[in-house]
């Protein structure tokens, strides 16, 4: 698949915020329609619990799975325009530290694999991805610290936050 593959029916969404048409977008998601896009744009986005905004107008496809979300450049405007879509106000809710996040994983050390990894190469390559998760996660909370030490969303342009 590759980086050629815009990832959802949302793509045209992302694209058009990555190339900075406009600041933020919709998009509709059933299974990944929303996340994979922003994440090939490298945007923010959020897919609302299914039933939590309304999707009428909406080409159906589950009504158990179908949903509405926004995607921008900053989390402050995805939690904005959530907030605009649910009517509510989510700016309280967006934290500017990771000091009270928790994030668990499995250590395959500890944790005994069983029949759910039936060769070793397996095991292994659990032992690996899980490292390379912790790693991921470790530059990411690097990255949004020097970025809210900023105090700059990318859609603003260079422009200081109030």
């Amino acid at each position: 698949m590759g980086h050629s593959n815009p990832g959802g029916s949302s793509s045209g969404s992302a694209a058009g915020v990555a190339a900075g048409f406009a600041p933020i977008s919709l998009g509709t998601e059933t299974d990944g329609s929303i996340t994979q896009p922003a994440g090939r744009a490298s945007l923010y986005a959020i897919k609302a619990t299914p039933g939590l905004i309304d999707v009428t107008g909406v080409s159906p496809f589950s009504k158990f799975c179908d949903s509405l979300g926004p995607m921008a450049k900053c989390t402050e405007d995805v939690a904005d325009l959530l907030g605009v879509l649910m009517d509510r106000d989510f700016s309280k809710d967006v934290v500017q530290s990771f000091s009270k996040q928790k994030i668990a994983f499995v250590d395959p050390d500890v944790w005994e694999m069983g029949a759910i990894a039936t060769d070793r190469h397996e095991m292994l390559l659990s032992k690996q991805v899980c490292a390379n998760i912790h790693d991921g996660i470790a530059a990411s909370a690097n990255l949004h610290r020097e970025q809210i030490s900023r105090r700059q969303c990318p859609a603003s342009n260079g422009q200081e936050l109030d």
